[in-house]
């Protein structure tokens, strides 16, 4: 009964979605400030609501979001900002102790020079997990809040050459301390160096400097990591388009315990147009971070993206994730992780979507008690207006 009831609240929720498209836009004031509804609601079913490695538990959950944007700006001042916030309610069907209210807000703008470009961003957001799936013992959710922010400057020092200079911001906090899981604050300085090698195709040469405190019930440290880099970036192929940097990782913690590393390094983002309504997106990285509990993992990831536009209302989409972890320092050992799933999207107008989709994670691991398999299937609605 409960999940028929949690049903009919999805659908009242969709036709409320519906007759609001008839309305008129809530505030816009000479094509400066334009303010939206933005929200959401799903249905989602999981089979292993814990992430346990044991004792699967499935369980079904209504999310309601709804939310607010406001966009600020336009293209002829060279100053644009969108700022947003929603309030994510979670119910769930059986395990009511579960039930709980979480809090999101971003901002990101931009300001466009005749020779000085700015982008900067900002987000908070409280989000749920559980001890199965940050990879350690226990059979609870967390509660947890992630925080970032970035100044980015671009500067074009002459024809040829232009420098990008900034500083990037990131934390992440669990709300327990009893969990003994780290929470981690880091800054990062990174500064590249383009040459334009071709109109469409800039190399470049660069340096990313990183301090993170790192901190739990029993202990607390610092740690500090560069990574030495050259690439490219821009329209590399016909129909190729992103960026990629590799180079030289190094971070080094402190006290006697935990050990200097060093490793390649890679980041790299690609976009493929492989037909008009065929795109694919390919994601890599190899990279030094802070596990939950307080290890230094070296990760290895990639993730391929492809989206079909079957017309001008319909869409379908597909994914495949990998990552290897390699985890050292404390409760030493290997993750491989792996994610598949596939969504198909109907857009009736330009104001609201309906969608469903399935996703199926597996996580291989040789340390204790580690490792999980979860099948997640979701219903949704969102509407922008």
């Amino acid at each position: 009964m409960k999940t028929i009831r949690y049903i009919l609240l999805f659908g009242s929720l969709l036709n409320l979605s519906s007759s609001m498209v008839q309305s008129s836009p809530l505030v816009s004031v000479d094509d400066y400030l334009n303010l939206y509804f933005d929200g959401s609601s799903a249905l989602v079913w999981q089979s292993n609501i814990f992430y346990d490695d044991q004792d699967e538990e499935n369980e079904l959950m209504l999310v309601m979001s709804p939310g607010l944007e406001a966009n600020i700006g336009s293209g002829l001042s060279g100053f644009e900002a969108t700022i947003k916030g929603s309030y994510e309610i979670q119910r769930f069907e059986e395990l009511f102790d579960l039930n709980h209210e979480y809090a999101h807000v971003s901002a990101v703008g931009s300001y466009d020079g005749a020779r000085l470009d700015l982008n900067a961003a900002y987000s908070f957001d409280e989000e749920q997990t559980t001890a199965g799936e940050q990879g350690t013992s226990g059979r609870q959710f967390i509660e947890m809040a992630i925080t970032q922010a970035h100044l980015m400057s671009y500067y074009t020092l002459s024809p040829k050459f232009s420098l990008e200079l900034g500083a990037r911001y990131n934390d992440r906090e669990f709300k327990e301390a009893k969990n003994r899981l780290a929470d981690v604050e880091s800054f990062s300085i990174p500064v590249d160096v383009f040459y334009e090698l071709t109109p469409k195709v800039d190399l470049s040469f660069g340096y990313e400097y990183t301090f993170e405190e790192v901190g739990r019930s029993d202990e607390d440290f610092h740690r500090e990591s560069g990574f030495l880099n050259v690439g490219a970036h821009g329209d590399l192929l016909p129909k190729l388009d992103g960026f990629f940097r590799i180079g030289f990782r190094s971070v080094n913690p402190e006290g006697a315990t935990r050990e200097t590393d060093s490793s390649l390094g890679l980041d790299a983002d690609f976009t493929h147009l492989t037909t008009p309504k065929l795109t694919s997106k390919l994601n890599l990285h190899r990279r030094f971070e802070v596990g939950s509990e307080a290890q230094s993992v070296e990760s290895t990831g990639a993730r391929l993206n492809v989206e079909y536009a079957i017309s001008n209302n319909y869409r379908a989409s597909t994914y495949a994730g990998f990552t290897y972890q390699d985890f050292k320092d404390g409760n030493d050992g290997r993750d491989f992780i792996q994610r598949f799933g596939v969504r198909f999207s109907y857009l009736p107008n330009q104001y609201w979507a309906l969608g469903t989709g399935y996703a199926y994670v597996d996580s291989d691991s040789n340390r204790l008690g580690q490792g999980y398999k979860n099948q997640i299937v979701d219903l949704s609605a969102s509407l922008r207006y």
